[in-house]
C-alpha cells in the first residue's frame, strides 16, 4: 500500500485518511496532478486552473449550541473568524462556513445528548467492530446497528465511540467576580442582596471570600438552624453590574476563562451546595435553580469530567432547612484538583479514569431545523452543551503538497490565498500531515526541526514551503510548485475594480516572479466575475494566441460542475457531480437559497455579471394577475416536456395571455411531473379556455399521443394540440429569439408566477437549466403555427386507420 501511496496521490490521500471518499472526479484531479508533477520532473512548465464547486455536506442544527471564545452562542451563529474548541480542547479558527440544509437526523449519545445534523455529517468515532478510528457519515451508522441489545438494559454495548470529555483550555481573564466567591453566592446567596448564608462550622467559605477582597459587614443567625447569614462590602455592585439580582447564572465570560480559574468557580459552588464522598470520592451538587444547575452542568462538562444530572422531590437540606420546591442534582467524579476549603468537602480522589461516551441512537427527526456546515483548522471541533467532538469538511490543498515534498523534499513550495491567516491555516494542515505516523510509513521526507511555523517551514533535504495572502510578500526561494487558492473571498471583492487590479498586479510581480526554473502554477479558483483572476489568465492566452506570440502560459482547464449542463463521460445533463454525497435535490435547493448568481459562480463555474447578462433585469416588466383578467385577450399555451422520462427531468409549462397590442402576458413554472400528470395539466388548460397547446413534437409523437388520444375520448374532451418541430434545432437561438421582444418591453411577467422563468433568464446560457424559458421561446412558434383539425375528426382517422377488420373475423 504504502509504495502505491508514493505513486499515486489519490491512494496517497486514502492512507493518510482512510476515511477518504473517493470518487470518478477525485481521481480524475488526482491524475492531472500527477501528471503536472511528472512534466515539472522532465523540465516544462505546467498551468493548471481547477473549477469545482465547494465542498460541502456536514451540517449540524443552527439551534445545537456551541461554545466559542466569544462564548457560548448557537451553531447558526458562528462566523467565519471564530474561534471554537478543538478536539483537544484549544481554539480552533472557523475558516468557511457552507450553505444550509435540513437537518434531519438526531444522533443520541450515551451521556443524554442530542445532536441534529444532516445524513451526510461526519463523525470521528472509534468504531468496535473494526476496532480503529474512523470518520463516517451519519446516513452510514443509521444503517448499521449503533447499539448491541436495548439500550439501559445490562450488557449492552455502542458500536460508534466519541471522545471522553477533555477539559476546554480558555485562558486566564479579568473577571467581573473573582470565580470562588461568585460560585459560593451562586450556591448559598441571597438572589436579592450580596449576602450569603453558611453553617456555622462552614466559616472557612466567609474567609476564602475575604481573601477575594470582599469585607464581612453585617451577619445574622437563623434562630432555628443557627446559620450565618453574613453581607459582603462592594460585592453588591459587581453583582448587579452582571445583572445576576434574581437571575442566578454563570456568565458566557467564565466559560472561556483558564481552567485554574473555572476549578475555583467549582469549588465555591462546592463548598456552598456540594457534597463529597470520601469513601468514594464521587461529588453531587444539588439545587431547586434548573436554569443555574444546567450552567453548573456545563462548567463541569468544561473541565473534562463526566456528569449526571437527576431531580428530587423537595427534601431537607443539610442546613436543616425544610425545601418547598423541585430539588435537581448532578452527580461526578473528578479528575483534577478541586481547590475547596470546607474540610469535609476536600477532594481526596482525582484518578478517575474518563470513558468514551457511545452513540446510542440515531433517528429521523420529529422536528428537522436548517443547519449547516462549518470548516475548522484541525478537522474536528466540539458542538453542543457537552462538547461531542464532531468532523468538517476535508481542505483539497492539503494532500497535494505534502505528496509532492514527500517525492521531492528538495522542492520549494508556495501558497497563496485571499487572505494571510487561511494560507497559514493551509500550511498547518500540510504540516501536520507530514509529521502524522501514517505520512512518515510511506514517505523517508522529514521536517527541520528548528522551522515547523504553521505558515513557513523547511525540510531536511532543503525544500520548504511558504503561505501568503495574496497581495502579501513572499520570502524564500521561489517555488516548483506554486498554488493560488481562492484568491478571492467573495463576490464583494471579486466585483471590486481596485481589488481585481490588485490581485493581478500582485500574480504577476509577486507571486509569478519567484519561480525557481520550470514549475508547475495551480489555480484553484471559485469564479465570482467573468474578469477575476482566472478569467484575466485565460484572456492574456487568447490574446497572446491571436498575436502570434510564441512563448505563453497554455492553462489547461479542469472545470467540475456540480450540475452537469451537457453529456459528459461520467454523468449525463442534469446529474449530480456527487450524488451519493451532495444529490440533486439538495443542490437545487441550494440553487433556490443561494439565487442564480451565486450558485452559477460558486458552483456551475459560470460568472454572472451585468456585461454579460443576456437578458437584462431592467427589461422584466410587470403586471398583476387583477390586471391581466381586466385585459380582453387570447391565451396560448406551451410545454417542454422533460425528455423520455418525464418525471426525471423538469417540464417547463408557460401561459401566455396575449392583449389587443399584441403584448405577451406571461405565467410559467417548472415542475417534475410524469406522462399521466401532463395529460392531466393539458386538460387543465383546456378548461381554461386556452385555444392553442403546443408541445415538443418528438416527445409528443412518441410518449404521449397514444394514451392521450384515449383519454380524450373518455372524456368526450378534444384540446387543440400543436405539436412543434422547432424552426431551429439549436436552443440557445430559439431563446434569443425572445431578446427582441424583452427589450422592447413587449413581454410582462404576471407577478407571483415568474420566479423559475427569471431565475433561468438572467443566468442563460449558462444555467443549469432552461426548462421555462424554452417553453416561453415556443410561443413565437405557436404564434406561426396553423390551427390544427378538429381533434376528434383526427382521433376517429388514425383509430380507423390502425383497426384492420380481419383481425375480428369481419369481411374486409
Amino acid at each position: 500500500m504504502n509504495k502505491i501511496a508514493k505513486e499515486h496521490l489519490i491512494d496517497f490521500s486514502i492512507a493518510i485518511n482512510p476515511s477518504y471518499q473517493d470518487t470518478w472526479f477525485h481521481e480524475a484531479l488526482a491524475e492531472v496532478l500527477e501528471r503536472a508533477i511528472l512534466k515539472v520532473e522532465q523540465g516544462e512548465d505546467v498551468r493548471i486552473i481547477i473549477e469545482c464547486p465547494p465542498q460541502h455536506g456536514k451540517e449540524i442544527s443552527h439551534e445545537t449550541p456551541i461554545l466559542t471564545t466569544r462564548g457560548w452562542i448557537t451553531h447558526g451563529e458562528i462566523k467565519v473568524g471564530d474561534y471554537v474548541y478543538g478536539r483537544d480542547g484549544s481554539p480552533v479558527r472557523v475558516k468557511n462556513i457552507w450553505e444550509e440544509v435540513m437537518s434531519e437526523y438526531d444522533v443520541e449519545f450515551s451521556d443524554g445528548t442530542i445532536i441534529q445534523c444532516h445524513g451526510n455529517h461526519e463523525w470521528v468515532v472509534f468504531d468496535r467492530k473494526q476496532r480503529k478510528e474512523r470518520t463516517l457519515e451519519t446516513k452510514y451508522m443509521a444503517s448499521q446497528q449503533v447499539w448491541n441489545g436495548v439500550y439501559g438494559s445490562r450488557g449492552g454495548r455502542g458500536r460508534f465511540q466519541v471522545d471522553s470529555n477533555v477539559p476546554i483550555s480558555g485562558k486566564k481573564i479579568d473577571l467581573p467576580i473573582p470565580p470562588y466567591t461568585l460560585g459560593a453566592w451562586l450556591g448559598d446567596g441571597t438572589s436579592t442582596s450580596n449576602c450569603i448564608t453558611h453553617h456555622p462550622l462552614d466559616f472557612q467559605t466567609a474567609e476564602r471570600i475575604e481573601k477575594d477582597g470582599f469585607k464581612q459587614t453585617a451577619k445574622s443567625v437563623h434562630k432555628d438552624t443557627g446559620c450565618i447569614r453574613a453581607g459582603f462590602k462592594t460585592l453588591y455592585a459587581r453583582l448587579k453590574n452582571e445583572k445576576l439580582f434574581n437571575n442566578k447564572r454563570i456568565p458566557d465570560v467564565y466559560f472561556r476563562s483558564s481552567i485554574k480559574q473555572r476549578l475555583e468557580l467549582l469549588a465555591g459552588l462546592i463548598d456552598t451546595d456540594g457534597y463529597v464522598y470520601q469513601k468514594n470520592g464521587r461529588i453531587v451538587f444539588s439545587g431547586c435553580d434548573k436554569k443555574l444547575i444546567d450552567d453548573v452542568r456545563r462548567l463541569i462538562i468544561s473541565l473534562g469530567m463526566r456528569v449526571s444530572k437527576c431531580s428530587f422531590k423537595p427534601i431537607l437540606s443539610s442546613s436543616g432547612i425544610q425545601g418547598k420546591k423541585i430539588v435537581y442534582q448532578l452527580g461526578f467524579n473528578p479528575n483534577m484538583e478541586i481547590p475547596t476549603v470546607i474540610p469535609r468537602k476536600k477532594i481526596n480522589k482525582t484518578n478517575f479514569k474518563e470513558r468514551k461516551r457511545s452513540i446510542v441512537s440515531i433517528r429521523r427527526s420529529k422536528n428537522p431545523r436548517l443547519g449547516r456546515c462549518i470548516t475548522v483548522d484541525g478537522g474536528v471541533y466540539l458542538v453542543g452543551d457537552t462538547f461531542i467532538p464532531t468532523h468538517n469538511s476535508q481542505i483539497a490543498t492539503q494532500n497535494f503538497p505534502a505528496w509532492v515534498l514527500g517525492k521531492h523534499p528538495d522542492w520549494p513550495v508556495m501558497v497563496g490565498s485571499y487572505s494571510g491567516e487561511l494560507a497559514v491555516g493551509f500550511g498547518q494542515q500540510t504540516r501536520d500531515i507530514m509529521l502524522s505516523q501514517q505520512y512518515q510509513d510511506i514517505f523517508t521526507t522529514r521536517l527541520k526541526a528548528d522551522t515547523k511555523a504553521k505558515g513557513k517551514w523547511a525540510t531536511d533535504e532543503g525544500g520548504s514551503y511558504t503561505a501568503a495572502g495574496a497581495g502579501g510578500v513572499f520570502t524564500g526561494l521561489g517555488f516548483k510548485i506554486g498554488i493560488v487558492d481562492d484568491p478571492f473571498k467573495n463576490r464583494e471583492e471579486a466585483e471590486s475594480q481596485t481589488i481585481r487590479d490588485s490581485r493581478w498586479n500582485w500574480y504577476k510581480s509577486t507571486f509569478y516572479t519567484r519561480q525557481r526554473g520550470n514549475t508547475a502554477i495551480i489555480v484553484i479558483n471559485t469564479r465570482w466575475h467573468t474578469d477575476d483572476l482566472v478569467g484575466r489568465l485565460i484572456n492574456k492566452q487568447e490574446e497572446d494566441l491571436k498575436n502570434g506570440v510564441e512563448n505563453y502560459d497554455k492553462w489547461e482547464v479542469i472545470k467540475f460542475e456540480a450540475i452537469a449542463t451537457k453529456d459528459e463521460k461520467n454523468r449525463k445533463r442534469g446529474e449530480a457531480l456527487w450524488p451519493e454525497r451532495f444529490p440533486i435535490e439538495k443542490l437545487r435547493k441550494t440553487e433556490n437559497t443561494l439565487g442564480p448568481y451565486e450558485f452559477s459562480a460558486l458552483y456551475q463555474q459560470e460568472p454572472i455579471t451585468s456585461e454579460n447578462q443576456e437578458f437584462k433585469q431592467n427589461w422584466v416588466k410587470k403586471r398583476t394577475i387583477t390586471e391581466v383578467d381586466a385585459l380582453d385577450t387570447r391565451k396560448f399555451a406551451t410545454i417542454d416536456p422533460g425528455g423520455k422520462e418525464l418525471e426525471n427531468d423538469y417540464t417547463g409549462i408557460v401561459r401566455n395571455y396575449v392583449d389587443r397590442e399584441g403584448k405577451w402576458n406571461i405565467r410559467a413554472m417548472r415542475v417534475h411531473i410524469d406522462s399521466k400528470e401532463l395529460i392531466d395539466h393539458i386538460f387543465t388548460l383546456y378548461g381554461e379556455g386556452f385555444e392553442k397547446i403546443g408541445i415538443e413534437e418528438t416527445v409528443y409523437l412518441k410518449a404521449l399521443k397514444p394514451f392521450f388520444d384515449d383519454e380524450c375520448i373518455k372524456r368526450g374532451r378534444y384540446p387543440n394540440i400543436v405539436p412543434l418541430k422547432h424552426n431551429t434545432t439549436q436552443k440557445e437561438v430559439r431563446i434569443r429569439g425572445l431578446i427582441p421582444r424583452y427589450s422592447v418591453g413587449a413581454i410582462f411577467h404576471i407577478e407571483g408566477y415568474c420566479a423559475d422563468l427569471e431565475t433561468e433568464m438572467f443566468v442563460f446560457p449558462k444555467g443549469s437549466h432552461d426548462d421555462t424559458i424554452d417553453a416561453l421561446a415556443m410561443q413565437n412558434e405557436i404564434a406561426e403555427a396553423p390551427d390544427s383539425v378538429l381533434r376528434e375528426r383526427e382521433i376517429d382517422k388514425t383509430r380507423e386507420e390502425a383497426i384492420d377488420p380481419s383481425d375480428f373475423g369481419l369481411d374486409a
